[in-house]
């Protein structure tokens, strides 16, 4: 089903909303390949958000890259959907601690620092 944006997740993926203590966590898993990676959202102060993706796996291990072929477009693009809504800043995102997850290696798509805006946040 696609969003207003046009927007439609790949076949066999899916995603969950988390809650975590300071961010948003949306995990996006693959029928197959299981758990591919998260993007976070954390509110921080000023009325900005960090936003950063994550792919999930160590990057040796060859199933790294195939759930970061199928991720890190998704990822992208779906941060640059909420830059389009949420606006951009000049401002360049510093370090952030981002939120603990299982013990197991990521690799970092994307970093950024975007305005929040209310309740703009992925709807589930």
């Amino acid at each position: 089903m696609k969003s207003k944006t046009g927007f439609q997740l790949p076949p066999d993926v899916s995603f969950e909303k988390q809650r975590l203590s300071n961010a948003w966590a949306y995990v996006f898993r693959h029928r197959l390949l299981g758990e591919l990676g998260r993007i976070l959202l954390q509110e921080l102060d000023h009325g900005h958000c960090h936003i950063s993706c994550e792919v999930v796996g160590d990057p040796s291990d060859p199933m790294t890259a195939q759930r970061a072929a199928i991720f890190k477009p998704l990822g992208l693009e779906l941060t640059r959907q909420m830059e389009a809504v949420m606006g951009t800043t000049s401002k360049k995102a510093g370090p952030v601690d981002l939120p603990p997850r299982p013990p197991e290696t990521k690799e970092v798509i994307e970093s950024k620092l975007i305005p929040c805006g209310g309740d703009a946040h992925l709807r589930s």
